[in-house]
């Protein structure tokens, strides 16, 4: 641009004309100002996405424990279905029992034996004393619900039939576990005990019954004819649990 015949600078020309100038820097600005907003809005959808992406990892994380609790919680659950029947005795107490291993001998043996009540842990007090005379009570009366078999030895007891004897001294007696006391040794020795005074004492009560009936036949006068005529009461294996019963006071 000239001013009469001058060549003029390029910044003098627009300083002479304002307008233009303004106008391109508007158009600059509002291009800047795009792009700048442009730019701040994919960066919070970047951000929002980030978030979103690391909540939903979060929630997988979550969905995946609470699956692994379910599924140890279920094989916890059959544990203990499958588990057998421990009286009640939990794992933390069963970790503080003292095994009792039996003694060698028989029970009762003097010479050879040892004392029940001593092995099993039962001390010479009153509240030992009582605890054991309700052990030996609880095993008789198992002993016949049980069904023992009075006319025949321990050796020759069924074992379905021991089996359901110890079963339901350990259900009445939650002292009798099997960690404590190995293969159930002092029911067994209870037992043979039980069965043994049991014969022994319709034995002797049969004993007597042959006694009284041949003096009442009137044996010393005619020993023959009082033989003969003396009933047959001593105790057969037909009639002997009968009379073990009758002797324990349990008959139906």
């Amino acid at each position: 641009m000239t001013q009469r015949g001058f060549n003029l600078p390029p910044h003098i020309v627009a300083a002479l004309r304002p307008g233009q100038q303004v106008q391109k820097d508007t158009a600059q600005q509002r291009t800047q100002l795009l792009e700048h907003g442009v730019h701040r809005t994919l960066l919070n959808q970047v951000y929002l996405l980030t978030k979103l992406q690391q909540r939903l990892a979060r929630h997988e994380d979550r969905e995946r424990k609470i699956a692994e609790c379910k599924r140890q919680l279920e094989q916890r659950e059959r544990a203990l279905e499958n588990r057998p029947h421990d009286n009640g005795t939990s794992a933390r107490s069963r970790e503080r029992v003292k095994v009792l291993e039996k003694p060698p001998g028989e029970a009762g043996d003097k010479k050879r034996g040892f004392q029940l009540q001593k092995s099993m842990g039962s001390g010479d007090t009153e509240e030992g004393n009582l605890k054991y005379n309700q052990f030996l009570a609880t095993n008789r009366r198992n002993a016949i619900r049980a069904g023992i078999d009075f006319e025949r030895t321990y050796n020759k007891q069924k074992p379905e039939t021991l089996a359901k004897l110890f079963k339901l001294n350990r259900m009445a007696i939650p002292y009798l576990t099997r960690e404590r006391f190995p293969n159930d040794w002092p029911q067994i020795e209870a037992l043979k005990q039980f069965v043994r005074n049991a014969r022994r004492g319709v034995a002797r009560k049969s004993r007597k019954c042959t006694v009284e009936a041949r003096n009442d036949s009137g044996h010393d006068s005619d020993s023959s004819v009082g033989e003969r005529d003396t009933p047959n009461v001593v105790a057969t294996p037909t009639i002997l649990t009968r009379m073990v019963l009758d002797h324990l006071g349990c008959v139906p």
